[in-house]
């Protein structure tokens, strides 16, 4: 399934017709995106609709299917509250998205995004070396979006993106499980209050979409 996203997302770079920048007179667009950077596992592929009223202003829905991610050492949440001996972190990561328009004063300029965004029920599960397992999971809800990003259409119609929209105003804690190990209810306690206060520090726990792809405008 990647692969095949991958080799669309290719196949219409290379294919840019010679036509006026559509973006001048109003254009449906369509594109791939993925929901993250394409390495370390994820690619979370996704489907941008949208329309192109004029060089400022653009609506549309990106929707991106769930994804599982093995991070590892490499995870915030599984290295962030002070356990020792981390042997795997495996992420389930589920579906995204939003709703939105993309407002910028300048065919050339960034854009602010405004919109609605959905995540559904992201879930981790964090093994150490002392038999502690931890499983960290944050509820599925829908929440205000604002961002930025920057997109550039060719005068065929291709256009390239990345944009990053959520809602920053509110640390979601997430549901905790917690076996092994060999704590007493005190020390549970005190891990507990540090996984939650670690999972809120991390921006990319908040509610909110990440979308880097083409599109093309018709």
């Amino acid at each position: 399934m990647k692969k095949h996203m991958l080799l669309i997302a290719t196949s219409l770079l290379l294919a840019v017709p010679a036509s006026a920048d559509p973006a001048e007179r109003g254009a449906i667009v369509v594109g791939l995106n993925l929901g993250e950077l394409p390495w370390g596992g994820s690619f979370k592929p996704g489907i941008t609709v949208g329309y192109q009223w004029n060089d400022y202003v653009y609506t549309g829905i990106t929707y991106q299917i769930r994804d599982s991610i093995q991070r590892d050492g490499g995870s915030f949440n599984a290295t962030g509250f002070g356990l020792d001996g981390l042997i795997t972190s495996e992420e389930d990561v589920s579906s995204r998205a939003m709703a939105s328009v993309r407002l910028r004063p300048h065919r050339l300029a960034p854009f602010a995004t405004l919109g609605i965004v959905y995540n559904g029920r992201d879930t981790e599960t964090s093994t150490y070396s002392d038999g502690t397992t931890v499983v960290q999971s944050r509820a599925a809800a829908w929440r205000p979006a604002i961002g930025l990003g920057y997109e550039y259409t060719f005068d065929g119609g291709m256009s390239m993106h990345m944009e990053w929209a959520g809602w920053v105003f509110e640390k979601p804690a997430p549901d905790v499980s917690i076996a092994g190990g060999g704590r007493d209810a005190a020390q549970e306690a005190e891990l507990r209050e540090r996984i939650n206060k670690n999972f809120k520090d991390h921006i990319t726990n908040s509610y909110h979409l990440f979308s880097i792809g083409v599109g093309y405008s018709f």
